[in-house]
């Protein structure tokens, strides 16, 4: 009981202290734009050179096609240099599998320090499986994008909701990973 317990207890962590320059800044997929929206904010004020965009992905080839390239056209859209945008390969459907590879594209590329981006709700379990993933490999900071669909106060049962949810997997991580 007390490990069940032990899981819930907030941990230490380093939201939003930034140091003033990183190799990449990390927008990881999933939210509702406010993960490229708050990247491409870091991104302007000179904390990292380039952007590494994540990718889902989805049971249909079709909706892989179409979620291909949108975001890198919507970042040049914004100012965002062609040239500074990375991609991954796009074969995860989960945190843990877009952490291993976004660590493997660091050794390939030789980058040792990055910006995760993510909403602040879902944060606390993206630092928990990169750091359980990279193994200090890598020095990382994680900075919330509020989250646009939830933190309308015309939706405090969604809101609410979705963060019991995070705090579910984060649990089931927690359990999952712990050998890891």
């Amino acid at each position: 009981m007390l490990a069940l317990i032990l899981i819930f207890v907030p941990e230490k962590d380093s939201f939003s202290q930034l140091p003033d320059q990183v190799d990449v800044i990390v927008c990881l997929s999933g939210g509702s734009g406010e993960r490229l929206t708050q990247s491409i904010s870091l991104y302007k004020q000179g904390y990292a050179q380039k952007i590494l965009l994540t990718k889902t992905k989805f049971r249909d080839s079709r909706v892989n096609e179409y979620f291909k390239n949108w975001k890198q056209s919507f970042l040049v859209s914004e100012g965002v240099n062609s040239d500074d945008i990375i991609q991954t390969l796009g074969l995860v459907s989960s945190t843990y599998d877009e952490a291993v590879e976004v660590v493997s594209k660091f050794q390939t590329d030789s980058m040792k320090t990055a910006i995760i981006v993510s909403d602040n709700n879902h944060l606390r379990r993206v630092q928990y499986i990169f750091e359980k993933v990279s193994q200090d490999s890598i020095s990382l900071y994680y900075f919330g994008a509020d989250s646009i669909a939830l933190d309308n106060e015309d939706y405090p049962m969604e809101n609410t909701l979705y963060k019991m949810l995070e705090l579910i997997k984060l649990s089931v991580y927690k359990i999952k990973y712990i050998g890891r």
